[in-house]
């Protein structure tokens, strides 16, 4: 098995164990999640001795960063990249309502999920990265409705621990 297939396998099943134990945790920004996933690709790494190591606010060659990148030791190669959105549920008591909406679906000025994508594409296409992804959590649901962009695939959850609504997932890959 080749180091990027290793990555991608790798976050892939980071998603899946994140989805299983969402409820678990008490996120309140976007970091809270990249600090869980970074983890737990981390702790994979460490247990499977893999050549690979796992960093935030990684700078690209265009010079913008990136969320979370996985990157081979030996050559510095960048595997995979991850942008991460997350939108809490706005029923929550512990975010004051004021600071909703956290994410804009397609706003240039606040960096959109849809900007996101379009950069993980331009990143992968320009051979900076190998594998490039875009996670979108949505708590409350209030996107949901807005369809899946090519090559994404939204996936429910289950309940959100603050209301009656599910959680919703986007995940977009694309490969070069």
């Amino acid at each position: 098995m080749t180091l990027r297939t290793e990555a991608t396998d790798m976050f892939e099943r980071a998603v899946k164990w994140l989805a299983q134990h969402y409820s678990s945790y008490h996120f309140f920004t976007e970091r809270d999640i990249e600090w869980t996933l970074q983890l737990h690709l981390l702790q994979e790494i460490k247990e499977r001795k893999l050549d690979l190591a796992v960093f935030e606010k990684h700078r690209m060659p265009n010079r913008k960063q990136v969320d979370l990148a996985v990157v081979e030791h030996a050559t510095g190669s960048v595997l995979c990249v991850v942008e991460l959105k997350y939108e809490p549920d706005h029923a929550r008591g512990d975010i004051f309502p004021g600071k909703f909406p956290k994410i804009f679906w397609n706003s240039r000025k606040n960096h959109g999920v849809i900007q996101d994508i379009d950069r993980i594409g331009t990143f992968v296409e320009s051979g900076a990265c190998e594998v490039g992804y875009c996670l979108f959590i949505d708590e409350g649901r209030y996107h949901r409705e807005r369809g899946e962009p090519k090559n994404s695939m939204w996936v429910d959850w289950g309940r959100s621990p603050y209301s009656e609504s599910t959680v919703a997932a986007l995940l977009f890959k694309q490969e070069g």
